[in-house]
C-alpha cells in the first residue's frame, strides 16, 4: 500500500471513529457545604456514589465557612443571584450551578453531569425547571429565593427561632 493510501485509510478512520471514544473527560464539581447541614450531608453521600460510579468525575469538596473568598469568586462567576448567597449545600459544575439538596435537583446534577461526560458542551437548560430558585428546608420545606430577599428570610427564620426558644422554655 502506497503512502497516499495509508494516509487516506488514516482519515477516513479518523473520521469514521464514533464520538464518544474522544468524549471522556474529567468533569469537575465543585461542592460548598456546611458540617451541620443535613441537606450536605445527603448530597456528600449522593456525591460519593456519583463518583465511585463514574471515576471521570472529581468532586472538589469545600467547608462554605473556611472557603469564602472562592465561594464568593464562584458567585460571581457563576451570576448567582444575592438573594442565594450564604446557601448551602451547593454546587458548580461547567456553566450551572445546584443549591439545595433533594431527589430531583440530585437527578437534574446526575443528568448535567452525564451529558458533560458524553461531551455536550453547552446542555440546555429544562423549560419548565425551577432549580437554583426554589430551595428544601427542614421544617419550612420549599421556599422560592426569588420571591424573599435575604434579609427578609432572615427575619423571618430569627423570629421562628425565637418562637421556638421561647416554647420550649415554658
Amino acid at each position: 500500500m502506497c503512502l497516499k493510501g495509508k494516509f487516506l485509510v488514516l482519515v477516513l478512520f479518523l473520521f469514521f471513529i464514533p464520538s464518544g471514544v474522544f468524549a471522556q473527560q474529567k468533569v469537575e464539581v465543585s461542592f460548598f457545604y456546611s458540617q451541620t447541614c443535613p441537606h450536605c450531608a445527603q448530597e456528600e453521600i449522593f456525591l460519593n456514589q456519583l463518583e465511585n460510579e463514574y471515576p471521570e468525575i472529581e468532586v472538589k469538596r469545600m467547608v462554605f465557612s473556611e472557603n469564602a473568598e472562592l465561594l464568593q469568586n464562584f458567585y460571581n462567576n457563576y451570576k448567582v443571584p444575592l438573594g442565594e448567597h450564604g446557601l448551602v449545600p451547593i454546587i458548580f459544575v461547567g456553566e450551572k450551578y445546584f443549591l439545595g439538596f433533594d431527589e430531583s435537583i440530585g437527578n437534574n446534577i446526575k443528568e448535567f453531569v452525564m451529558a458533560k461526560l458524553e461531551g455536550h458542551q453547552n446542555v440546555p437548560e429544562k423549560q419548565d425547571s425551577e432549580e437554583g430558585k426554589i430551595i428544601s428546608l427542614p421544617i419550612l420545606g420549599k421556599i422560592d429565593t426569588e420571591k424573599y430577599s435575604l434579609a427578609t428570610t432572615a427575619v423571618i427564620l430569627g423570629f421562628l427561632m425565637g418562637l421556638m426558644y421561647v416554647l420550649w422554655e415554658h
